[in-house]
């Protein structure tokens, strides 16, 4: 094998080696922000849980409110649970002003999650105060 042989053999190894190592990279990088999405997108679902169940604990004492009522108090209790801070939380009324729309966005990743909670299915409205 002559000089030229090996210097292109080298040249053909070499960027073969660098072609594989970005690929390699790439494939990491794209790993790692999977991973990232999935813990996220666990920690919406983790908090949308922790909000429900304080909204259940602190519920069991409002017994016969109006839905409307029940709900302004929901609405209180959402603004005084603490978000994560990778988080941001909203929470708005129907219209009907009976149910809250909880929504959470990743504040890095552009992930989002929505969940709809009417006061009437958590328990504190007495059902004179559900609409038909």
């Amino acid at each position: 094998m002559n000089l030229i042989e090996v210097m292109v053999a080298s040249a053909i190894f070499a960027g073969a080696t660098g072609g594989s190592l970005q690929l390699w990279a790439a494939s990491a990088v794209a790993s790692q922000q999977g991973a990232e999405h999935e813990r996220l997108l666990e920690r919406m679902d983790l908090d949308l849980l922790q909000l429900q169940a304080r909204w259940r604990r602190d519920t069991q004492h409002w017994a016969g409110l109006s839905c409307e009522r029940a709900t302004e108090r929901l609405e209180a209790l959402a603004a005084a649970t603490p978000v994560p801070p990778q988080l941001q939380r909203g929470v708005e009324r129907t219209p009907e002003g009976t149910a809250l729309v909880v929504s959470l966005a990743g504040q890095s990743a552009g992930l989002r999650r929505q969940r709809l909670f009417a006061a009437a299915a958590l328990g504190p409205c007495s059902q004179a105060g559900v609409a038909p």
